[in-house]
C-alpha cells in the first residue's frame, strides 16, 4: 500500500522530459530516467512526446480516459462486500508478478498489459506507453503498482487534495511558481481552487506580461455631479467645457464633439478650480493606500500637432489628510487656496508656482511633501511658496467646508502700493461664511499672511443675525463695487446661496462680513441623497456666477430653475431694505421624465455669448441659451 503521509508531491507540468509525473515519490521509487531502456524487452521506457502533435495528444488522452472508465466498470462488476475494487486490482498485479517472476510492487509494460487483458480490456503498445508516460516509471522502466491503483481509482479532486497546498495566488514574474498544479488558497476563496486540467505554465507567464495591443480612452460618459460641493464645470479660453468624472479630467470640444483627457490623478477627483486666464485648472483628489492626496495644476489647451492636452504644470501633495475638497485661484492666478477635509478643515494658501518649484528642488521628485504645514504657519517663511495655514472650522457636519472664493475686485489696505488681486477670500459651508483678509507685518513685508487682527491662520466669522439664523451656504459670488459702495462699505458685495433656496447679500467692509438682506430666489426643490449618513437634504442654490459684462448675476438651483438678476438691482437691495430685487429672466428646465426638473449642481456662462452650461445631479452636462437648447 502507499505509505500514508500528510501530503503527496505536487503535480508539476513537465518543463522537460526528465521531470517527475504526478504523485511521484523520489525517496520511495527513485528518479525518472526516460532515456533508459526497459531491461525486460530492450525498448525505450517512454514515447518521445515532443514528436507527438497536439491533436494526437488529445486523442491519446481521450483514449486513456475511456480505458480507465472501462476498467472502473469492470472492477465494480467483479467487486463484492468482502473484496473491494482496490483489492481486486492489487491481487491481479500480484498474481501476474509471481507468474512472470517480476518485482513485487512494480510492474513492467508486459505485466501491465496482461493485467488489463485478464480484466477484459486489451491495450495496444501505444496506449500502454501512454499509461507509463502518465503515471511514471522508475530507473528500470517499471511502474509502481500502488501509485497506479491510488491514482486511477480516486477522483481527481481527491488526488489533488492529497497534493501540496499553496497559500496566495501566483505572483507576476515568478515563473517557477506557475508550475504548481495543486490546491491554491487565497482570499476571498475559502476552500481553494485548482488549476485547469490542461494547465500550461507558459500561458501564466504570458498573462503576466502587458499585452502588445493597448486600449485608448475614447469617451467618458457622465459628469461628477453626485458628490461635488462647489462648482466643477467651466468654459476655458478655447470655448471647451472642462469638468471631471471619477479620476479623469475631461476637456470637451463641443463643436467637434470630441473629448481630451488628463490622467494625472490616481483616485477620484473631488474639486476643480479654473485659472482666471482660463487656460489652467487645478484639481484635487482623495488619498488612497498608495499615497497622499494631491492637487494637480494642468493646462487644458489642446496641442494641434499631437491632438492631446498639454497636461500637468505643477503638483502639490498633502500628507496625513483624507482628501482635498475645495480649490480657488486668486484673480491674478498667482495664489491658490486648497482646503482639506481633516479634523480642522485646514485652509492652505500657496504661491503655487513657488511651492511646486520648492518641492521639486527638495525631493527631486513630485512625491515629496511638507509634513509640518500646520506648525509652520506661525514661522517666518517656513516653506517657500506656503503663505498661510489656518483652521477652516471644526464641526460634526460633513462636509463642513463646501467651497472657497476669492474677491476678484480686491481691496487696498494701508500699504496702497501692494497688489490687491488677492486681498481677501471667503470659505463657506455648513452654517458659516468665513472671511480671510491679507495682512502685512510691515511695509517691507511683500508676501503677507491671511488672518484676523494681525494673527495668521484665523478668520473673521460672518454674522448672519439679525437678518437670518445661521444656515448652510452652498454657493457664492462677488458683485463689483458700485457708486457709494466702496466708500460707505469698503468693498464688493458678497452674494451667497442657501440650502433653502434664498440668496443672502453681505457687506464686506471694515466691520467685517455682515449679512444685510435675504431675498427669495429659488424653490426648495426635491430632496436628494445627502453626501454622508444615508439621509436626504435640499440642494438649494448650488451655483451662481457673474457674467463677463459685469451687469448680470446668474443663479441655478435644485429646483431646476436658472435665474438672471440685474446686479444694479441687487446692489440697491443691499443698500436699502425697501428696495425690491427680482430676476428679470427665468428659465425652468425639464427632466428626463418631462415632469421632475433636473437638480442643478454647477454652472458657467460663456464669455462671448448668452450660452449657459449646467451640470446636474444625474451626471448630465447641459448647454442652452435663454430661449433654446443647444
Amino acid at each position: 500500500m502507499v505509505t500514508k503521509r500528510d501530503t503527496l508531491p505536487s503535480t508539476h507540468n513537465p518543463e522537460h522530459e526528465q521531470d517527475l509525473p504526478a504523485l511521484w515519490s523520489v525517496s520511495k521509487w527513485g528518479d525518472v530516467r526516460r532515456q533508459k531502456v526497459d531491461p525486460t524487452d530492450g525498448k525505450r521506457a517512454r514515447v518521445e512526446t515532443n514528436k507527438i502533435s497536439s491533436a494526437e495528444r488529445k486523442a491519446i488522452a481521450r483514449e486513456l480516459h475511456a480505458k480507465e472508465t472501462e476498467l472502473k466498470k469492470k472492477l465494480a462488476a467483479y467487486a463484492s462486500f468482502n473484496q473491494s475494487e482496490r483489492d481486486l486490482l492489487r491481487q491481479a498485479f500480484a498474481q501476474i508478478s509471481v507468474e512472470q517472476q517480476g518485482v513485487v510492487g512494480l510492474c513492467s509494460r508486459s505485466e501491465f498489459a496482461e493485467v488489463w487483458d485478464r480484466l477484459g480490456t486489451r491495450l495496444t503498445p501505444k496506449v500502454t506507453n501512454a499509461f507509463f508516460a502518465k503515471y511514471g516509471e522508475d530507473r528500470t522502466g517499471r511502474m509502481p503498482v500502488d501509485l497506479f491503483i491510488t491514482a486511477v481509482l480516486e477522483s481527481r479532486n481527491r488526488v489533488l487534495a492529497m497534493e501540496e497546498k499553496r497559500s496566495g495566488a501566483y505572483l507576476a514574474g515568478q515563473t517557477k511558481e506557475y508550475k504548481f498544479n495543486g490546491r491554491v488558497k487565497y482570499f476571498p476563496c475559502r476552500r481553494g481552487v485548482y488549476a485547469p486540467s490542461a494547465w500550461d505554465p507558459n500561458l501564466a507567464a504570458r498573462s503576466a506580461k502587458p499585452p502588445k495591443e493597448g486600449l485608448t480612452l475614447e469617451w467618458v460618459y457622465g459628469y461628477g455631479g453626485l458628490q461635488n460641493t462647489a462648482n466643477n464645470l467651466f468654459y476655458n479660453e478655447d470655448d471647451h467645457a472642462v469638468f471631471y468624472t471619477a479620476g479623469v479630467g475631461i476637456v470637451f470640444d463641443r463643436h467637434a464633439h470630441k473629448q481630451y483627457f488628463f490622467h494625472g490623478h490616481d483616485d477620484d477627483i473631488k474639486c476643480m478650480a479654473m485659472h482666471p486666464a482660463k487656460r489652467l485648472v487645478a484639481t484635487g483628489q482623495v488619498g488612497n493606500q498608495k499615497g497622499c492626496p494631491i492637487v494637480c495644476v494642468w493646462d487644458t489647451t489642446v496641442n494641434k500637432k499631437t491632438g492631446q492636452i498639454r497636461g500637468k504644470v505643477a503638483q502639490l501633495p498633502f500628507e496625513n489628510v483624507p482628501a482635498v475638497v475645495a480649490l480657488a485661484f486668486s484673480n491674478d492666478g498667482d495664489r491658490l487656496v486648497a482646503i482639506t477635509n481633516d479634523t480642522n478643515n485646514t485652509v492652505h494658501v500657496f504661491d503655487w508656482k513657488a511651492a511646486d518649484q520648492t518641492l521639486a528642488t527638495l525631493a527631486n521628485t513630485r512625491k515629496g511633501a511638507p509634513t509640518e504645514l500646520v506648525t509652520a504657519a506661525l514661522q517666518v517663511n517656513p516653506f517657500p511658496g506656503l503663505i498661510t495655514v489656518g483652521k477652516g472650522g471644526k464641526s460634526d457636519s460633513f462636509p463642513h467646508v463646501a467651497g472657497v472664493s476669492w474677491n476678484p475686485y480686491g481691496k487696498y489696505d494701508k500699504y496702497d502700493e501692494l497688489k490687491n488681486e488677492w486681498s481677501e477670500f471667503v470659505t463657506y459651508g455648513a452654517k458659516h461664511v468665513r472671511l480671510w483678509r491679507l495682512h502685512h507685518a510691515d511695509e517691507n513685508d511683500k508676501i503677507g499672511f491671511y488672518g484676523k487682527d494681525g494673527k495668521p491662520g484665523l478668520s473673521e466669522v460672518g454674522l448672519f443675525t439679525p437678518v437670518v439664523r445661521p444656515c448652510d451656504v452652498m454657493s457664492v459670488a462677488w458683485l463689483p463695487p458700485r457708486g457709494e459702495d466702496a466708500k460707505l462699505y469698503g468693498g464688493a458685495v458678497l452674494v451667497t446661496g442657501t440650502r433653502c433656496g434664498s440668496i443672502l447679500l453681505w457687506h464686506t467692509g471694515k466691520k467685517g462680513l455682515q449679512c444685510a438682506r435675504e431675498i427669495e430666489a429659488h424653490d426648495k426643490g426635491p430632496l436628494v441623497s445627502a453626501l454622508v449618513g444615508g439621509g436626504v437634504s435640499l440642494s438649494g442654490v448650488r451655483a451662481m456666477t457673474v457674467r463677463d459684462d459685469g451687469e448680470t448675476l446668474v443663479t441655478a438651483g435644485g429646483d431646476g430653475k436658472v435665474l438672471w438678476w440685474a446686479i444694479a438691482a441687487l446692489t440697491g437691495a443691499t443698500r436699502s431694505k425697501s428696495f425690491t430685487a427680482t430676476p428679470h429672466t427665468t428659465r425652468v428646465l425639464v427632466g428626463d421624465d418631462n415632469k421632475t426638473p433636473p437638480c442643478i449642481r454647477s454652472m458657467d456662462c460663456h464669455k462671448h455669448s448668452s450660452d449657459v452650461m449646467l451640470g446636474t445631479l444625474r451626471w448630465c452636462v447641459l448647454c442652452f441659451t435663454k430661449s433654446q437648447h443647444c
